[in-house]
């Protein structure tokens, strides 16, 4: 557990340097819901157009039991959507390698880098990156958040949210 904690420090130092605040809590504390794949299906331009999103895709019935058997998680929140997404990243292929092989980024959206989407006739561009996205996986973002006391919105704008999910 110190060397979680150590970890911990350096990531949460290094996050803060790029604009990225991190939480750390037991799962317990992510509020789940399956509704929230209606907002995607119901709400988002981008269902069914990208490889993390539509039917194709894990949803809330699969991934809600797996995120739920994890211990903790890393809530990531900033403004800046490509710094969130690699700080993530980046924090789960360290944690990987540091001990934790189930970690798993989730809500990490690049799809927003890239131009026109391949999906479905081509390869993803990103496909190293490609990880579940929260409301697909019936992660309530802004539940979990304001039972946190975690503000969504600042005067920079819209927070950007990210989970790493540890074991």
């Amino acid at each position: 557990m110190k060397e979680l904690d150590a970890k911990l420090s350096r990531w949460k130092d290094e996050a803060e340097q790029g604009g990225v605040s991190i939480t750390s809590v037991p799962v317990s504390e992510v509020v789940f819901d399956p509704r929230t794949v209606l907002k995607c299906q119901f709400g988002c331009p981008a269902w069914g157009r990208r490889w993390t999103c539509g039917e194709q895709a894990w949803g809330p019935d699969r991934l809600i039991p797996l995120l739920r058997s994890y211990r903790s998680v890393l809530i990531l929140n900033g403004t800046d959507l490509e710094a969130v997404t690699s700080r993530a990243l980046a924090i789960e292929r360290e944690a990987t390698v540091a001990g934790f092989p189930f970690a798993l980024a989730v809500a990490v959206t690049l799809c927003s880098t890239c131009g026109a989407c391949t999906y479905p006739d081509g390869a993803c561009r990103k496909a190293d990156d490609l990880r579940p996205e929260s409301a697909m996986a019936g992660i309530h973002t802004l539940e979990t958040l304001a039972r946190l006391g975690i503000e969504t919105q600042t005067e920079a704008g819209w927070l950007r949210t990210s989970y790493v999910f540890l074991d």
